[in-house]
């Protein structure tokens, strides 16, 4: 399908780049690949030029060394994005200066997330249980 169909890129949401084969899909693991990381299954399949990026917790320096070590073309940050407009700067910044980045502790409150430019529409839907104790509640005075 990937070498027959004409796409640019594929991009694979893992939920979480570190996750293996057995946490994914127990199922379908056969012997030998319990501990693969579920991207590597989809980095493995024959995709000639076609790019791939993977999402899924990709939150400091370390979560996309391993992605690139894995091999995959780009990486999709996702949530570490929209909790701070800058993200990539701050990784930057971290590479740079060799301090940890220190990703923002979920929840975080409305009033945090519009100074990272969101919309209050976004925070709104960031607010829905889907997304998990995302935002917390507005900051006091």
């Amino acid at each position: 399908l990937l070498l027959n169909e004409p796409i640019d890129f594929l991009d694979i949401s893992c939920w979480d780049v570190r996750k293996t084969l057995k946490e994914a899909e127990p199922e379908f693991v056969k012997p030998g690949e319990e501990s693969m990381l579920l991207m590597d299954k989809f980095l493995a399949l024959p995709r000639g030029d076609i790019c791939m990026g993977v999402a899924g917790k990709i939150k400091n320096v370390e979560d996309i060394a391993l992605c690139f070590e894995h091999g995959v073309d780009f990486i999709l940050p996702g949530r570490a994005s929209i909790l701070e407009h800058d993200w990539p700067r701050k990784i930057e910044q971290s590479l740079t200066t060799g301090k940890p980045y220190m990703q923002p502790m979920n929840p975080v409150s409305p009033e945090y997330l519009a100074s990272q430019f969101l919309s209050p529409k976004f925070v709104e839907y960031l607010s829905a249980a889907r997304w998990n104790n995302f935002v917390g509640k507005e900051e006091e005075e």
